[in-house]
């Protein structure tokens, strides 16, 4: 993703340890991706789980954007329209959206010229990403890839010619395609300074919380590391109540260099943060950050560069970001 900074002119990799990511703005972008592209994920920002996404190359994956169901519109089979909705339409959907120069949803979009190996298709390009062939991995890490038998349906298809099929429609609408709304139909009441983990679902924490000022208030909050919030839907008012994070176990999951796992939770409202203490030893950048819940997961291809998130993650989108952090 790409690293706006705010306060200070600091340009570095994240370091979570650091005071000066506090006067930072980030743009988490939540997603996985697949499909054709030309070379291994590099910087910006996106996003999953999410501002825009560095793509993966000319006609590349990326990062945070809208999936949705292509359904029995899209001429796809089942099993591949699944694949598709599951590791690849967070960036490649019906609009592509951080970074990513094309749609994964119909037939059509698959069968068309790749951008990145002329005289192929990009379903041919994408059959040889899938295992890391011809670049890096799609969709790269921290997300989950395709398990074996995803990567051996979708080959098959490719290597048959991709026929055609039909799918019933998927009734999940993109949640980055939707009017704004406020989906819990609460807000929080209790003004900018109250002290409570809820307060303020969708503002900016970290430069609320080192500079009240800005805000009319004289007195700072916790020095967190990481604050925002996740919603369901990708354009919530700010002050609107997100995701009761407890009802699917909803969960902010940071990754750093050395595969180190760290698990914020995501609270009644929506909101997650943490602060330096919180952190394991030793944790270190490059930091990846997912959100998880029971139902899936939206990753962020890039390395975080700071941790404000709902600094980007507004209800319309800043600095390149779609809108809110959505859970998957």
């Amino acid at each position: 993703m790409l690293a706006v900074v705010r306060f200070e002119a600091y340009k570095g990799p994240m370091d979570l340890r650091r005071s000066s990511l506090h006067s930072m703005v980030l743009s988490l972008a939540l997603l996985g991706a697949c499909g054709d592209a030309g070379s291994s994920a590099t910087g910006g920002e996106s996003g999953s789980a999410g501002g825009t996404g560095g793509s993966a190359a000319t006609d590349g994956a990326a990062t945070m954007g809208s999936a949705g169901g292509s359904g029995g519109a899209s001429g796809l089979p089942c099993e591949i329209d699944q694949i598709l909705e599951t590791h690849c339409r967070s960036c490649h959907g019906t609009t592509p959206s951080s970074g990513a120069p094309n749609s994964l949803v119909t037939r059509a979009d698959l069968l068309a010229d790749s951008l990145t190996s002329p005289g192929r298709t990009v379903a041919e390009v994408a059959a040889d990403r899938i295992v890391g062939m011809g670049g890096a991995i799609m969709p790269p890490p921290p997300a989950e890839p395709l398990t074996q038998a995803e990567i051996d349906t979708f080959q098959a298809w490719v290597a048959d010619g991709a026929p055609a099929g039909t799918c019933e429609p998927n009734p999940e609408p993109d949640p980055f395609d939707v009017d704004p709304m406020c989906s819990s139909g609460q807000t929080w009441q209790g003004g900018k300074f109250s002290e409570s983990p809820n307060m303020n679902p969708g503002m900016e924490c970290i430069h609320c919380h080192t500079k009240p000022s800005d805000f009319g208030g004289f007195e700072g909050g916790p020095s967190f590391v990481v604050a925002g919030t996740v919603y369901p839907t990708g354009h919530e008012p700010d002050l609107c109540n997100g995701v009761d994070g407890g009802v699917d176990h909803v969960a902010v999951v940071l990754t750093d260099a050395n595969g180190v796992e760290f698990s914020i939770p995501v609270n009644g409202v929506g909101n997650f943060f943490a602060t330096y203490a919180d952190l394991p030893s030793g944790f270190t950048d490059p930091i990846h950050a997912k959100v998880v819940s029971d139902k899936g997961e939206r990753v962020m291809v890039a390395a975080l560069t700071s941790g404000d998130c709902n600094s980007c993650h507004t209800q319309d989108g800043a600095n390149g970001a779609p809108g809110r952090i959505v859970a998957p």
